[in-house]
């Protein structure tokens, strides 16, 4: 059969495809890609950290201000940036001494500035005590969560995570490495409410 024969027999069994059908592939196609340029315009605007928690990264040196970082900044609502929070990882042969150990926390600002926890109960971010196995926690700034107890980063609010644990006490609630080595991050929250809605005398 020539190939003419053929494209015309195809264009002959598509027009009898009912019309219902029709519209209802075109309908699918259009959603497939309405959700395609949806989900890449999110992966866009949405941010991902990544931060190493150890004593070599250099944002917690104390002569920069790379620690303090700012989330959700130019999100549209419904979207919200992440942080991953990565344990130090040692090869298999390195000494259990030479190891970091951290257990990190979400702070008060006084107790981030001092180093010093005074909360009883306080809330854990994170525990790396398996220096042999690759760690990481994945912290999403959403307003809210539905998991109970889970946390919850309001716009226009500062959040405060620091580390007080020491090379011989991993449990050590004063000082430790939030002193030594300034292990703490702070992270800000974009935006407050009237720094979305600004007010109409700002309006030309």
């Amino acid at each position: 059969m020539a190939l003419p024969d053929l494209v015309f027999r195809a264009i002959r069994h598509a027009l009898e495809v009912p019309c219902a059908k029709i519209t209802s592939c075109l309908t699918l196609i259009l959603l497939i890609c309405f959700e395609t340029v949806l989900l890449s315009t999110v992966s866009d605007c949405t941010k991902s950290f990544y931060v190493h928690w150890n004593t070599t990264n250099p944002i917690f040196r104390i002569d920069n201000t790379d620690h303090i970082i700012d989330v959700n900044k130019g999100n549209i609502p419904f979207e919200y940036d992440q942080v991953n929070i990565i344990c130090p990882t040692y090869t298999p042969g390195t000494h259990e001494d030479d190891a970091e150990k951290y257990i990190i926390y979400n702070v008060s600002k006084e107790e981030y500035e001092t180093c010093r926890i005074t909360n009883p109960n306080p809330r854990i971010i994170a525990i790396c005590d398996k220096p042999y196995k690759l760690m990481y926690f994945t912290i999403t700034f959403r307003s809210f969560t539905p998991q109970p107890g889970g946390l919850e980063f309001q716009p226009g609010q500062d959040y405060y995570f620091i580390s007080t644990s020491s090379k011989d006490d991993l449990h050590r609630r004063i000082g430790g490495r939030c002193t030594t080595n300034n292990m703490k991050v702070v992270f800000k929250v974009c935006c407050r409410p009237e720094d979305s809605h600004p007010n109409s005398e700002n309006l030309f």
